[in-house]
């Protein structure tokens, strides 16, 4: 097939583009990934981060055959294989073998992969919309401020994690012109969109704080300032990585190490998959293609177990990466593989460079980053309560549960936070159904019967209307309203004979409102009270 000339510099001006675009925010990326393992890890992560962009991002673009959308190590999963790092660090304790630790991270990729793959199989990506808005929320957030957490130590100056030093030590070892470079990096990102659409904001960033770190380490001296990411040979490290991992792998390790990481594989599964899914609906929404998300979701399966093999990070469609993509003229389902080949030639032709690159600077490119996760919706929402004008307690519901979620998030782990947004979701959505849900009763006095009958029988039935008491419910009959329902049948009048449900105005009619309905009926037969059922299919 011939293409244009002009078809063919756009597509490679497009794939350059995202290279350099992926750059940033790929050394950014695989710094928090490596970060709860020291400093002396920083480059096997930023390595790991790259490995996963090319050799990952390159397998899954040939297989989706997706426009535009760019998959590599994002940060709303790079935080949570840096909270899975930390777990593992933790259990180590102090004779902590790095060399197992990435092993263990590296199952969790594999089993990641799988995880997706059987996903995309199953075509489950249609189901993450039936997740309540505030829990997918609640995650999203909760995500945005552990990104922001685990950098705070590294905008300071220090080597490492906040959370490893004393407040007293913080303040004795924390550097301020390193704050100033974070700072400067920060507000490159803010400000640069405001004055030009041109170019990418990571990367002028980027080059901002770097430019600042060695103008005041040319001034004051390197003492000052925080950490550079220090020798990076790609290849060599790489390989070594490679080498680390499989060196600590036996049948045994394997089967009970599984076990361990296979709830963080299956949170970072489903991160990758609501990523997917939203990613694909922007994208569509740019180029108006509108791709196949299974079948990206199975290719995503097999690029990340390929990635887990390679010691390589975890790997999903990038929003920050595909969104700049979609907007580009020369956008075609070459580019993202292109891409992935350019990023790979410049890695290993100009990788020592970046050993030169400081680390205040790309965790002020994360901590914009990780506050722009936090949810638009929940901002607005929040806004609404502050300034008071969303009175609607359903609002401060809804804000209580993103809250909440978060918070399980960031203090407590991912199961938990799962749990909680579940419960949650679950009781609004009760609270919700009770406050629509009506039990009207009435006797039977002033309501004429349809049917034509004879005398003496018309005589004798509007004698006995008083004995007869109707409820019409309308709503939802379910385990939140059912209990009502039951407390109004247990309070009816002396002198009652008849009872009749109607539930031919219900919406919903449950198990539980079938027992209370079957439960009522047995209380009401033992008072003499007959019940009569209306208006149900038979």
């Amino acid at each position: 097939m011939n293409f244009p000339l002009s078809h063919t510099l756009s597509a490679i001006s497009a794939s350059a583009t995202i290279a350099l675009l992926n750059l940033s925010m790929l050394l950014a990326v695989g710094a928090l990934s490596a970060t709860p393992l020291g400093p002396g890890a920083l480059g096997i992560g930023v390595v790991a981060a790259f490995v996963a962009a090319t050799l990952g991002g390159f397998l899954v673009a040939v297989i989706a055959r997706a426009p535009a959308e760019i998959c590599a190590p994002a940060s709303s999963i790079a935080v949570i294989y840096a909270a899975l790092c930390a777990d593992l660090v933790t259990r180590a304790g102090p004779q902590v073998n790095i060399g197992e630790v990435w092993a263990a991270l590296s199952l969790a990729v594999v089993l990641m992969g799988v995880l997706l793959a059987a996903a995309g199989w199953l075509r489950l990506a249609e189901a993450i919309k039936f997740m309540p808005s505030p829990v997918s929320a609640g995650f999203v957030t909760g995500i945005g401020l552990l990104v922001i957490w685990s950098q705070l130590g590294p905008l300071l100056g220090l080597e490492g994690r906040l959370s490893k030093y004393d407040w007293s030590d913080v303040l004795a070892q924390l550097k301020p012109a390193s704050i100033l470079v974070g700072a400067a990096t920060a507000l490159a990102i803010w400000v640069y969109p405001k004055v030009t659409k041109r170019g990418q904001p990571a990367l002028v960033a980027l080059v901002v704080g770097t430019s600042l770190y060695y103008l005041i380490a040319w001034r004051y001296g390197a003492g000052h300032l925080g950490p550079t990411l220090g020798t990076i040979a790609p290849a060599a490290t790489a390989e070594s990585s490679f080498l680390m991992v499989w060196g600590n792998i036996d049948p045994s390790w394997l089967l009970s190490m599984s076990l361990y990481v296979l709830p963080y594989a299956a949170f970072l599964a489903l991160q990758a998959v609501m990523n997917d899914a939203v990613a694909s609906v922007a994208v569509a929404n740019i180029t108006g293609v509108r791709t196949n998300v299974n079948r990206t979701l199975m290719a995503q399966g097999i690029g990340n177990i390929v990635c887990g093999a390679l010691a390589a990070l975890p790997i999903c469609t990038s929003n920050a990466q595909s969104i700049p993509a979609a907007r580009m003229k020369g956008a075609t389902t070459v580019v993202p593989a292109a891409s992935c080949i350019v990023l790979l030639v410049a890695v290993l032709l100009a990788g020592g460079l970046l050993a030169y690159i400081p680390v205040a600077a790309l965790a002020a490119i994360l901590i914009m980053v990780g506050a722009g996760m936090i949810d638009r919706w929940t901002r607005g929402l929040a806004n609404r309560v502050w300034s008071g004008s969303g009175k609607d307690s359903h609002l401060t519901w809804n804000l209580a549960i993103v809250a909440a979620v978060a918070a399980a998030f960031f203090f407590g782990s991912i199961p938990l936070a799962l749990l909680v947004g579940v419960l949650l979701a679950t009781v609004l959505l009760a609270v919700n159904l009770s406050a629509a849900t009506t039990f009207g009763g009435e006797d039977a006095i002033d309501h004429a019967s349809t049917r034509v009958w004879p005398v003496e029988q018309a005589q004798w039935f509007a004698g006995e209307r008083r004995a007869i008491a109707i409820f019409r419910p309308r709503g939802g009959l379910f385990f939140g309203t059912a209990d009502q329902l039951s407390m109004r049948l247990a309070a009816l009048e002396p002198g009652i004979r008849y009872c009749v449900l109607d539930l031919s105005r219900l919406s919903t009619l449950d198990a539980t409102g079938c027992q209370i309905v079957a439960t009522g009926a047995r209380k009401l037969s033992a008072a003499g009270i007959t019940t009569v059922l209306a208006g149900l299919n038979p």
